[in-house]
């Protein structure tokens, strides 16, 4: 976010979820859907799986860009472990990009339920989560000034252990705390800082209704 126009600053913020592996995630390499202004990018190289969201909702003129990539697999569990980079700060943009782009959504999120693969929404899901928590956590937060390539501070929280989210992170929690995971996480969010320099991503950001045209041709 842009803290003033005078000495502008950027906070970037890395999320990781823990989602439902449901309809999609392995399936698709590029989901185009113009009529809603929709553009999903993946790369799938040794089963990791990476890429980009566009998103534009034209009635409030509102643009959603959100890098990912996955961190863990547990087939036994039908779960994914994904690491989110967000370029924007959208209400509620990881969560809607989570249940009906990638078709992974956050274990726990009840507010948007489980869509299946027409985008309907399915009954709730027994996932021993609280009515009021879902699986996604700021773990890393950075900051930096756009005229020096320092970081002015650069900080990670552990995951939730609160009663309230009962034993949803326990599946990963040994996976975070291995050597190297901030490391890791750290390096996601370069890629994800190159990825946001390309082209179809400085589109939307410049002239989001002339992308938005774009894709309705195609």
């Amino acid at each position: 976010m842009t803290i003033t126009k005078e000495s502008p600053t950027l906070i970037r913020g890395t999320l990781i979820k823990l989602a439902h592996l449901q309809r999609g995630f392995d399936r698709i390499q590029k989901q185009l859907i113009p009529e809603h202004g929709k553009l999903v990018v993946y790369q799938t190289r040794d089963r990791e799986t990476s890429g980009y969201i566009l998103s534009h909702r034209p009635s409030i003129n509102e643009s959603r860009i959100t890098h990912f990539q996955q961190l863990l697999r547990l087939e036994s569990a039908g779960k994914i472990l994904i690491q989110f980079t967000p370029l924007t700060g959208r209400r509620h943009q990881l969560r809607l990009h989570s249940a009906f782009l990638l078709g992974a959504p956050v274990v726990g999120d009840h507010r948007y339920g489980y869509p299946d693969n027409i985008g309907n929404r399915q009954p709730r899901i027994d996932d021993d989560v609280h009515k009021d928590g879902y699986a996604l956590h700021c773990y890393r937060m950075a900051y930096s000034r756009p005229d020096s390539e320092d970081l002015a501070f650069d900080f990670t929280a552990d995951l939730p252990e609160l009663k309230s989210w009962g034993d949803v992170w326990d599946c990963v929690r040994a996976h975070t705390r291995e050597p190297g995971f901030r490391d890791m996480i750290k390096s996601v969010s370069g890629k994800a800082g190159e990825c946001f320099e390309q082209y179809e991503v400085k589109r939307i950001q410049q002239d989001p209704e002339g992308w938005l045209k774009s894709l309705q041709s195609t």
